[in-house]
Formats: structure tokens, sequence, C-alpha cells
């Protein structure tokens, strides 16, 4: 996961941000059934067939893409949170 960020200009990359508070959700995208760091390395299951992860990410420019370990990905457009993610909490940075 921490592969995936996005390029602040003028930045060196060790400060560009990662997903925060990332979480493996059931094929529906309606329940969490893990948590990336503290059950991607001992559950390997989680990782098998499609996944689906859900994160939250300070200060995101939806104009620029993400980078990815498979690319740069387009940020779709803003919407409301799905009422499938309500669970899912931001905590602000300090």
């Amino acid at each position: 996961m921490a592969k995936i960020t996005q390029k602040l200009s003028g930045e060196p990359e060790s400060s560009w941000q990662v997903p925060y508070e990332d979480k493996f959700l059931d094929s529906e995208g309606k329940v969490i059934t893990g948590d990336v760091m503290l059950d991607g390395m001992k559950r390997p299951e989680l990782w098998e067939g499609d996944v689906r992860i859900a994160f939250f990410f300070h200060y995101l420019q939806p104009t620029k893409p993400l980078r990815t370990p498979f690319g740069e990905v387009k940020l779709p457009e803003i919407t409301p949170r799905p009422k499938r993610l309500r669970f899912m909490k931001y905590l602000p940075v300090d």
C-alpha cells in the first residue's frame, strides 16, 4: 500500500502521502474483512481473487492521478461518500 501515492510538486518522494486507515472489504464493499496493516501479512487469503480496499488519503489532489505499482490511475469525479461506506471514519491529521 505504501507504493500507492500522489506526487507532491517540490517535495521529495519520501514526503508524498500514502493510504491511511486502509481496510479490506467484502466483495460488495459493505463490510470490513480486515485491516491492511494488521492483517495483510498474516492473512494472505485477503489478497486473493478480486480484492477491495478502502482508504483515506490526506491532502488528496483530485485533479492529479494516484501512482500505483500498476501505473498511474486517474481519479474519478468527486461524489458524496456511498452509503455502503458510511462506517469508514476519517480522523484528521494532527
